[in-house]
């Protein structure tokens, strides 16, 4: 959450993330570009066709706190939450776009090559160019495969049971 005693420092993050956007006291960056300049472990890219819904959000924030608890020591993520968004420069951060409900893909920060997003804008889907991840995909099932080692697994044990634990967010 945002503190405040942070509203009246100025904004670190420059024009890359709107410091006023709502998903900013989630700790989720409200990105302007799907490359953005800093290193976000978890992004939302304003250029998206649609917004996240509330329980989106939750999700969202949901995704962020185990990718921290799975890989930051308590004093690395005291020091890193001392910033309103969580940021590292040696994480592959992910950067969510969503086309319309339950119609969402996602970018790594370190992407290169192909769409701009994993799985393939709907404008493309069934043409040639089709050559990401079939969609639509729910945001659950999106981050289903982020979790996965590969394009037909299950989620990693540690997200499923990261969700048996955290129902509140990945209800229906």
């Amino acid at each position: 959450m945002l503190h405040p005693e942070r509203e009246s420092r100025p904004w670190l993050f420059g024009a890359d993330a709107l410091r006023d956007d709502p998903l900013t006291r989630y700790r989720i960056a409200a990105v302007t570009h799907v490359s953005p300049t800093w290193s976000y472990l978890v992004a939302f890219h304003l250029g998206s066709e649609a917004r996240p819904t509330d329980q989106e959000k939750v999700l969202l924030a949901s995704f962020l706190q185990q990718y921290k608890d799975v890989h930051y020591r308590p004093s690395t993520r005291e020091r890193m939450e001392r910033l309103p968004l969580d940021v590292d420069g040696t994480a592959n951060g992910v950067v969510f776009h969503k086309w319309a409900q339950d119609d969402w893909g996602y970018r790594r920060r370190l992407h290169e090559a192909g769409h701009p997003f994993s799985v393939t804008p709907p404008a493309l889907r069934g043409s040639p160019h089709d050559d990401g991840i079939p969609g639509p995909l729910s945001l659950p099932a999106l981050m289903d495969r982020i979790h996965g080692s590969g394009p037909e697994s299950d989620p990693s044990p540690r997200w499923r049971e990261w969700k048996a634990t955290h129902p509140e967010a990945f209800v229906s």
